[in-house]
């Protein structure tokens, strides 16, 4: 900690003696915003840890091992509370590598959930922007996350439902059989002669369903 290492110890503690814990100035929070600007001020969504909570919850004051002065590692620290990611079948590869940075701010954020940005610009960060050069594109597409779920799932490709019953939500199984089409593809997964994503075909069909 800059103070710490200018050897500015008065700073924060008083040499003789304190109404607070540890001989400091200012109690709590109050303490580090004598220096750091609040965090969560004019923020619309605020980190429950961080509002209700105290700074040294995740902070070390003096020194540490480890980045922004936490007391542990970024995945370590944010378990201690989220302690149900990454548990299931397919996790997000920066959930299971304890980024949660990559995607989320730690304080306080104008968008929901904390996240750095909205989709899909968020997942352009690390994904390949296929709406670039798509000539079709399902109409869903850019909310990524009303079809994968972020974090972890028990389907694959971090879908939030099996195929079936995610294709479903929006396309009616009377309107689906009407189809002469979907003949003897009962049952059968969508993505079989779909994209879920884009395509060069209407209706989003793949190549290899023409010879089906």
């Amino acid at each position: 900690h800059q103070p710490v290492e200018n050897g500015e110890c008065a700073s924060c503690h008083d040499p003789h003696q304190s109404e607070n814990k540890n001989l400091l100035v200012k109690k709590g929070n109050d303490l580090c915003l004598t220096c750091h600007d609040d965090p969560l001020a004019n923020m619309k969504f605020k980190h429950q840890a961080v509002e209700s909570g105290d700074c040294l919850d995740c902070h070390a004051p003096h020194a540490t091992n480890f980045k922004s002065l936490l007391k542990k590692s970024v995945k370590e620290t944010c378990a201690d509370c989220h302690d149900d990611i990454a548990k299931k079948k397919d996790v997000h590869q920066p959930v299971g590598d304890g980024d949660c940075l990559a995607c989320h701010v730690a304080h306080a954020s104008n968008k929901k959930h904390l996240v750095k940005k909205t989709t899909p610009a968020l997942c352009w960060d690390c994904h390949d922007n296929f709406l670039e050069k798509a000539k079709f594109q399902h109409d869903v597409v850019e909310d990524c996350t009303s079809c994968h779920n972020p974090h972890q799932s028990a389907e694959n490709f971090l879908l939030v439902k099996n195929v079936l019953q995610l294709c479903g939500d929006c396309h009616d199984d009377k309107d689906l059989k009407a189809d002469k089409g979907h003949a003897g593809f009962e049952g059968k997964s969508c993505t079989v002669c779909h994209d879920p994503h884009v395509g060069t075909e209407k209706n989003l069909l793949k190549p290899s369903a023409k010879t089906k």
